[in-house]
């Protein structure tokens, strides 16, 4: 039987977040139908909503949105965002848009958007959706192990899957990039949203990840062996995770 991968709550995030004591109804949780991608972007809005101090009606004031409304946009309860809310909350909470729109992009597609919304979502926005380099530190990490990503990735993906899980995760990182570095390790801490973002996008039977062709292929794996030592312990850890 196969089953969709859909984590309940964030590998990002195991321990729970304790918000700042602020006037007005305490947020609520992430609602649990939440597709991964769509938390993939929604997480790291809420951090900053939460570290701000705001209160739902002083933000919402500004973007301009109801309170209850903003407060089920932070839940992912309700119709799927358009792109111009999401924008403006960004501007307003300090979030780099470019790669918070390349992850609510994703997420609309797998909420079955089509590309005409998406555009049309976007159409006003489209300047400040260009892309600006994230911090010096993110692109030399990225630089050090986009390879292994993409060969790991490979295990269970097929390529233009591959692509898109290792840019998702180096986008989701940069928008966690304060986090990953007040974390034990920031290496751990990137391997945690590529473990994630592909686990979600893989195919599962039986409560089991399956792994692509490129996992069978020995000429490919044979050519591996510097690398090998370094990914087989993390594809261990797949099946018995300890975090």
């Amino acid at each position: 039987m196969t089953t969709p991968y859909e984590p309940k709550a964030s590998a990002f995030d195991p321990a729970p977040r304790q918000p700042q004591v602020r006037p007005g109804r305490k947020l609520g949780p992430v609602a649990l139908d939440v597709a991964s991608s769509h938390r993939a972007w929604l997480e790291p809005v809420r951090e900053a909503y939460l570290d701000s101090g705001r209160t739902l009606g002083d933000l919402g004031d500004c973007i301009p949105l109801a309170k209850s409304k903003l407060s089920e946009l932070l839940r992912g309860v309700g119709l799927y965002p358009r792109w111009e809310t999401i924008h403006r909350l960004a501007a307003e909470l300090g979030m780099p848009s470019w790669p918070l729109h390349r992850l609510w992009k994703q997420a609309a597609l797998d909420a079955g958007k089509a590309p005409g919304w998406i555009d049309r979502s976007t159409q006003k926005t489209t300047v400040a959706t260009a892309r600006h380099w994230p911090p010096m530190e993110h692109g030399a990490l990225r630089q050090l192990v986009e390879d292994d990503y993409r060969f790991y990735a490979q295990v269970f993906l097929g390529d233009r899957a591959r692509d898109a899980a290792v840019h998702d995760t180096f986008a989701a990182l940069w928008l966690h990039w304060g986090k990953a570095l007040r974390s034990a390790d920031v290496r751990c801490f990137a391997w945690s949203i590529l473990r994630t973002t592909v686990m979600a996008r893989a195919t599962h039977r039986d409560g089991r990840p399956q792994m692509e062709h490129a996992a069978f292929d020995t000429v490919l794996l044979q050519t591996q062996t510097v690398f090998a030592g370094q990914f087989w312990p993390h594809l261990n850890e797949l099946f018995w995770p300890h975090f």
